[in-house]
């Protein structure tokens, strides 16, 4: 089965999260600290970032609670990057901060679309 690790402390996005993607073993966590655990703890498939977290809009790149926190974290722990990265941020220079740490891609707005990721 598919691992997926989502990075996102919206409550309506996680619901959205979970409605919207299936056939895959999905782990949300709210927190750089939780994500770095989960990294840790098994290796993922895909994993999507959010950039600000704690319920704060456009957080600075430096700070450790932040997607940015979580890429550094991977960029000095390579062997545990999950094959696909997606950053689904609506805080632009935190999104592109994430890529150029460690790559993946843009995907906003990606919660609202249907994705089975046992098809």
């Amino acid at each position: 089965m598919v691992k997926v690790l989502i990075l996102e402390d919206s409550i309506e996005r996680q619901k959205l999260f979970k409605e919207n993607f299936t056939g895959a073993e999905m782990v949300i966590v709210e927190t750089a600290a939780d994500a770095i655990k989960a990294l840790q703890s098994q290796k993922w498939d895909y994993m999507f970032f959010d950039h600000d977290l704690g319920g704060a809009a456009y957080v600075k790149e430096t700070e450790a609670n932040t997607g940015s926190g979580v890429a550094r974290w991977l960029k000095e722990h390579p062997e545990r990057m999950p094959d696909n990265i997606l950053v689904h941020s609506a805080n632009d220079s935190g999104a592109k901060n994430i890529i150029s740490l460690i790559g993946g891609q843009r995907a906003p707005f990606v919660w609202i679309k249907k994705i089975d990721f046992g098809a």
